[in-house]
């Protein structure tokens, strides 16, 4: 049991790393932003900092996970083996 929990986590460890690295480089700016205009006391300006990028990433999710269930049936329309061509 140990040796394939050892085996998925080394097989993911590259994806956490660079994911981990992703959402820093991504987050950085949007907090840096936000307290900016916090403390320049430009609210409104905040708020729609806050919803845009929030929106936006739930959008990009719900975007994303609606493109890997297309390419998943068109696999599967395929053979359901190998990569898409």
């Amino acid at each position: 049991k140990q040796e394939a929990i050892q085996i998925v986590v080394g097989q993911n460890l590259l994806l956490v790393a660079v994911e981990s690295c992703s959402s820093l480089t991504t987050m950085s700016p949007f907090a840096l932003e936000t307290t900016r205009m916090l403390d320049e006391r430009f609210f409104s300006g905040m708020a729609v900092n806050i919803l845009a990028n929030v929106g936006l990433s739930i959008g990009a999710l719900i975007g994303g996970r609606q493109l890997i269930n297309i390419i998943i049936i068109i696999i599967i329309r395929r053979g359901g083996g190998g990569l898409l061509w």
